[in-house]
């Protein structure tokens, strides 16, 4: 055990100049006695300026009133015409649809006040109750969720399965 971590420690030292060289440099940020590694002002990793909350918020209202309500519309309406109906979907994308209406009656960034804490404040406790464990939203997509895992969990072991079968048999 500690040659193995023997070697990992010299392995991590010989390979750190090389990789520390893709490292972005600290950017100094007035005020901080120590330079930050990223520049808060700059996330997106774009080179570009950070959106606004305002700004955020318009793109994903524009998502919303652009297609969003109608897939999920759609969507509702072919689980109701399955055979079985498919009460799975449609216990979750009907919570869905009432979220993306709700974001849709979000005023645009020309619509709030100059100074908007309160309405700031009022959306962001709107998106936390939202996605709350016990609300509508993660609760009529939990079925959906855990299915979708096993379906993939199975996917993933048959797969594995087979090819060790298929190795096998060489």
């Amino acid at each position: 055990m500690k040659r193995i971590l023997a070697a990992g420690f010299g392995l991590a030292l010989a390979m750190g100049p090389a990789l520390a060289k893709d490292l972005v440099p600290p950017v100094p940020v007035a005020g901080l006695p120590i330079p930050l590694p990223f520049d808060p002002l700059n996330l997106n990793g774009t080179g570009n300026k950070s959106l606004s909350i305002d700004q955020m918020i318009d793109k994903v209202r524009a998502w919303v009133t652009a297609d969003a309500a109608a897939d999920l519309t759609m969507a509702i309406k072919l689980a109701g015409v399955a055979v079985p109906p498919d009460t799975m979907t449609v216990a979750c994308f009907q919570p869905i649809l009432t979220f993306v209406n709700q974001i849709a009656t979000l005023p645009t960034a020309d619509q709030m006040p100059k100074l908007h804490l309160a309405v700031d404040i009022e959306i962001g406790t709107d998106l936390i109750v939202a996605f709350q464990p016990n609300s509508p939203l993660m609760t009529g997509c939990a079925a959906l969720a855990n299915f979708q895992k096993l379906t993939l969990l199975n996917m993933v072991t048959g797969i594995t399965t087979g090819a060790a079968t298929l190795a096998a048999l060489k």
